[in-house]
């Protein structure tokens, strides 16, 4: 949590120029889905699709489920960049959470503490706590 004045859940890795790397088009051509088909099954429309695969935006939580259910991969696997992102804001938030329960020694703020360390476990990321 807190180390030298700095909480170490602020950003496991930094990552200044992500790439926007997916792997929809690779999953999508391994079941031979064009586009429009796979759009149909998602729901959404194609440019959505087009706009997916390139990075260009970033799906909503409908679309990442429905692709969970076509090709039974996650969302963190079929867009790591955006796993990747949400991640690092989440535990910059976390980081600032964890500044708040500084000196508080009650239950309530312990468990929020677990909570803080079990996220930081997940992501990778080193504690001191």
């Amino acid at each position: 949590m807190m180390v030298g004045g700095r909480s170490d859940l602020a950003g496991g890795a930094n990552h200044p120029t992500m790439p926007k790397h997916n792997t929809l088009p690779g999953s999508r051509k391994r079941w031979a889905l064009n586009q429009r088909e796979l759009a149909h099954l998602v729901g959404v429309s194609i440019s959505m699709i087009s706009r997916y695969e390139r990075g260009a935006f970033p799906p909503g939580a409908r679309a990442v489920l429905a692709l969970e259910v076509i090709f039974g991969r996650s969302g963190r696997h079929l867009f790591p960049h955006v796993y990747t992102e949400v991640q690092d804001e989440v535990m910059r938030r976390a980081a600032n959470l964890d500044r708040t329960l500084l000196g508080k020694d009650d239950a309530v703020s312990e468990r929020k503490r677990q909570l803080l360390r079990e996220m930081t476990k997940r992501g990778g990321l080193t504690t001191s706590v």
